[in-house]
């Protein structure tokens, strides 16, 4: 029978999925859910999973959730085979709800740029300072991102995606 750490990796690798700790626990069979955690957290450091602050795409609650990095084998007896994350499309998905979000507050005008728009909505009173500022991390870090090439840390990720996060939790009052 395969280990825990095995069945956790099988799980990710196969389901391509950002997945909460206790949804990972129940899908790999895996008890306590603290056993989830720190097998989590040394794959993480391990860089073989990714870990940060979002929305869990099994049980829909923002957790901090885990996502696989590798898509080969899990089995000790044969070697994983890293691949690129799926974090280019992450960020830009991100970028593009941003300026759905923002274009359902007010439309957006014609040749003005999204740094202005924000800018200008924040002006207006349409969206408050501190969640302005996390518009414009997100907006930043997508263009450091895709622009610039900027490689980012899991630190720069979990902060990408909890201001997200939070920017969903204003939209959503």
């Amino acid at each position: 029978m395969p280990t825990a750490k095995e069945r956790i990796l099988e799980i990710l690798a196969a389901d391509k999925i950002a997945i909460c700790d206790d949804c990972l626990s129940k899908l790999a069979q895996v008890t306590p859910r603290q056993q989830v955690n720190q097998i989590c957290r040394l794959l993480r450091d391990a860089k073989t999973i990714e870990r940060f602050s979002g929305t869990c795409e099994k049980c829909g609650k923002p957790k901090l959730i885990n996502k696989g990095l590798i898509a080969a084998s899990v089995s000790p007896k044969k070697p994983t085979v890293a691949v690129a994350s799926n974090l280019d499309k992450r960020i830009n998905d991100i970028h593009y709800e941003l300026e759905q979000l923002l274009r359902k507050i007010k439309a957006l005008p014609r040749g003005t740029s999204l740094n202005d728009y924000i800018h200008q909505l924040s002006r207006d009173g349409y969206v408050p300072n501190h969640i302005a500022t996390l518009m414009h991390a997100v907006r930043r870090l997508r263009n450091d991102f895709a622009k610039e090439r900027v490689n980012f840390t899991n630190a720069v990720v979990a902060a990408l995606e909890a201001s997200w996060v939070a920017i969903q939790e204003w939209a959503q009052k």
